[in-house]
């Protein structure tokens, strides 16, 4: 990340790429020239048949079997030692922190025991889920793929061509087939669109027959394609929901599984991923899945036990006024948030003021003229009837992708597509453009935080892409301009941010010297800003549910001490996870479960 910003891949001078890998035999190779590839191929090696040995002392195990695992032990700490000089003879333009490494170390550690408790699972919530998500794949909703030639629809078994009945009246069938991708056409529709856009072409890496290497059809690529184009959006679209199928279908009839955690992407987040092997207990993927509001449901609390969830409040939000603040010593929208003022609302209400007549025409009868008098009367509309509350929650929604988007470098074409994308609303670009003038009427600052990315991030390896530093210190290279902006403000401090406070919720539940509340409870999982416990369903719930919260404030104030009194993290309970729980207190304030007021 601070040489070229990439984990998964690095440019090479020719302008193709090459993967990185980390295993420990390929590691191995790159640092102590080593190579162990016939020790770790084959069925029959011990890293695959150390169960045998299961209950011998290691003195009786065979030369080979101990053997391996000694070198394997020897290679991971000369495989550090290198790692260690290379660091010390490294030059990274920013300033070096060992901060950094050692959060992100302690940080995974808390996610292995995130990893090791588990996630109970509804086998019969699965398959409902797996069929739903299934029917969305239909050949109807995919004719832009379709009708390129990209997708090949299923096609389903028919009789032979020259089968004949035979004498109990059956007929011979082709068998059917499945669904698939044509590489070749898709490749070409990519090249035809960083055409069109003047974009590079990621490559793979070169063979003897190619190379220049094949067009990337690697789902990062395309993630930078899908905005400009409808039949890659669609094609991305197609791919996520795949993989959720595949999930589901890798649970199967489980009732638990494992998910396992990536500590570390290039923006500072973490990820979730699945093992290959089939295994028991289950590790599949889980954290990209389960954003998909219609797969939480899937996962439940066991007998006795309850899920508590615990989220921020507005992260980036807050992420970004720090940012602002710690620049140029004045934030309006720090102001906003310390003042209890709701950002998206404050933002919506201009929006209204523009664009909707009739809101426009209210606030004039009622005399609301300045913009604190229009924010109140938008806010009225809240608690109005039915319509005044649509048009409450419209422009509140709308103003999500402009406050959200435009600090991130976003321009208003690709701001559209983020819009219909993710919070499904129709933006037109002019009216798009419009949206951020009053965006920057809202906040006058920001201009001032562009130009400190155009001329202080700048990545002096490479003056084309820009760089920053994060609260934490880690030093993120190579980044495109939204990549830069978005990171520097709102992704990479409210991750760091937001993992601080799982590593210490975690420990809170784990480390006996503590004796916390949280002390027999476990992590369920973790989901960029919200973390999910299995808690004791007993008349302790209100005080162990209230110190994940503390911890969770405390923990991102350190982090964002300018916006402390405006952090906030309430936590919701209920037997099975659902997007829209919402924190249920009795008449003592003490937590109540949340169920929904319809099924699943």
């Amino acid at each position: 990340i601070s040489g070229h910003g990439h984990l998964d891949f690095e440019y090479l001078p020719d302008g193709t790429t090459r993967n990185s890998r980390y295993s420990l035999a390929d590691l191995e190779t790159k640092y102590l020239s080593i190579d162990r590839s016939a020790e770790k191929t084959g069925g029959d090696v011990w890293r695959l048949n150390f169960k045998q040995l299961d209950g011998l002392s290691f003195q009786d195990y065979p030369v080979e079997a101990s053997t391996y695992a000694m070198k394997d032990a020897a290679g991971t700490y000369q495989v550090w030692e290198a790692q260690q000089r290379a660091c010390e003879n490294y030059e990274t333009p920013g300033p070096r922190s060992t901060r950094t490494e050692e959060f992100q170390t302690a940080v995974a550690f808390a996610l292995f025991l995130t990893t090791c408790s588990g996630m109970y699972v509804d086998p019969t919530m699965v398959r409902k889920v797996a069929d739903k998500i299934q029917e969305e794949l239909s050949p109807d909703n995919l004719r832009l793929l379709i009708d390129t030639g990209i997708l090949k629809p299923a096609e389903p078994p028919r009789p032979h061509k020259r089968s004949k009945p035979s004498a109990d009246g059956t007929i011979k069938m082709t068998a059917g087939k499945e669904a698939s991708i044509s590489l070749n056409v898709l490749k070409a529709y990519i090249e035809d669109v960083c055409s069109r856009h003047n974009i590079k072409i990621r490559r793979t890496d070169p063979t003897e027959k190619k190379p220049e290497g094949q067009t990337s059809t690697e789902s990062d690529f395309l993630e930078e394609l899908r905005e400009l184009d409808p039949v890659i959006e669609q094609y991305c679209h197609r791919q996520e929901q795949q993989k959720v199928v595949q999930a589901l279908r890798t649970i199967g009839d489980a009732t638990l599984v494992h998910p396992n955690f990536n500590v570390l992407v290039e923006s500072g987040r973490t990820s979730s991923y699945g093992n290959s092997r089939n295994r028991e207990p289950l590790y599949p993927s889980i954290q990209g899945q389960n954003a998909d509001p219609r797969v939480r449901p899937i996962f439940v609390a066991p007998p006795g036990w309850v899920i508590v969830s615990c989220d921020y409040s507005a992260l980036e939000l807050v992420s970004l006024a720090q940012k602002v603040y710690s620049l140029f010593g004045r934030s309006t929208l720090r102001d906003q948030l310390l003042a209890g003022v709701d950002p998206h609302a404050k933002l919506g209400s201009r929006i209204a003021y523009e664009v909707d007549g009739d809101f426009a025409a209210n606030c004039h009868k009622a005399g609301a003229m300045d913009d604190a008098a229009i924010y109140a009367q938008f806010m009225a509309l809240k608690s109005g009837g039915e319509d005044s509350k649509a048009t409450w929650k419209h422009y509140r929604k709308l103003a999500k992708p402009v406050g959200l988007g435009y600090p991130g470098g976003l321009g208003a074409k690709t701001l559209c597509a983020v819009a219909r994308k993710v919070y499904e609303l129709n933006i037109s670009e002019d009216l798009a453009k419009r949206f951020k003038e009053l965006w920057i009427e809202e906040y006058p600052e920001m201009p001032d935080y562009f130009a400190w990315i155009t001329r202080d991030c700048i990545d002096q390896r490479d003056p084309e892409k820009f760089a920053y530093v994060s609260p934490l210190g880690m030093y993120r290279a190579g980044c495109t301009y939204c990549s830069a902006t978005n990171g520097a403000a709102l992704q990479t401090p409210s991750a760091e941010g937001a993992k601080f406070a799982h590593f210490n919720v975690v420990r809170a539940m784990f480390d006996e010297s503590l004796q916390h509340p949280l002390l027999g409870c476990r992590p369920m999982d973790f989901v960029h800003d919200e973390i999910l416990s299995l808690m004791p369903y007993d008349e302790w719930l209100t005080e162990r549910a209230l110190s994940v919260s503390k911890i969770m404030v405390e923990s991102l104030s350190l982090v964002m001490p300018d916006l402390a009194p405006a952090i906030k993290a309430e936590p919701a309970a209920m037997f099975r996870w659902d997007k829209r729980a919402e924190p249920v207190w009795d008449e003592n304030r003490r937590l109540q479960v949340w169920t929904p007021k319809e099924g699943y």
